[in-house]
């Protein structure tokens, strides 16, 4: 039932919305949240910012955060910080844009996935503070430089970063990185040798991709 507190999981992808979603859907403490795709006008979008601002206040006990694949537009959804059991995001394949928010990186999750958006900024010092063991950040607008601090992601498993800006040389501190087994700097505009830390590394060359990579 829709009106159910208990509900677990709800599951709406690959559907084409063209009508408000039930506020009675905010008071509930969702698992999980698989947001349908849009067949967005102007006037959706507002009502679905409506709704992602809203669910600030009402799903607290949400451990998993699913909104990819549609159109969600405008900042990054700041209603995230405030989700405090909160260990699963996926906000992939959306058109958000502007900064993603530090304090993202200082919060205890196991998995982001925020690629293929408008995202512009450079990343944060303590991007290594994150304790995930995967995180996609391909495909957006993000500069500068790879920070240090990855070398503290002692859970890092996947590390997706391709098709970005990131500039500079790759720190030497990925090789502390034991638990790394993919990961993908390929097309952005990295320079200078690589670190010998590599070699310490124990994925395979299949696992590493830095196609484009170094000018």
């Amino acid at each position: 039932m829709i009106g159910s507190r208990m509900l677990t999981l709800l599951y709406k992808h690959g559907n084409k919305l063209s009508f408000q979603i039930p506020l009675i859907l905010l008071s509930i403490g969702l698992v999980l949240m698989y947001a349908a795709t849009l067949a967005s006008s102007v006037h959706l979008l507002w009502i679905t910012q409506r709704y992602v601002q809203l669910l600030e206040l009402t799903s607290t006990m949400a451990t998993l955060l699913d909104l990819s694949n549609n159109r969600f537009a405008g900042k990054f959804p700041y209603v995230v910080l405030s989700l405090p059991k909160l260990i699963f995001l996926d906000i992939r394949f959306n058109e958000f844009e502007g900064n993603v928010p530090s304090e993202l990186f200082d919060k205890p999750l196991d998995a982001i996935f925020i690629n293929h958006n408008r995202f512009a900024f450079e990343l944060p010092d303590n991007f290594g503070n994150s304790p995930v063991s995967v995180i996609v950040l391909a495909s957006n607008r993000f500069h500068g430089c790879l920070p240090a601090s990855i070398g503290n992601m002692s859970n890092l498993n996947e590390a997706i970063l391709m098709n970005n800006g990131l500039r500079s040389c790759l720190p030497s501190e990925i090789g502390m990185l034991k638990n790394l087994t993919v990961f993908d700097v390929s097309f952005n505009q990295l320079m200078g040798p690589l670190p010998e830390s590599f070699g310490g590394l124990a994925f395979t060359k299949e696992c590493c991709s830095m196609q484009g990579l170094f000018v």
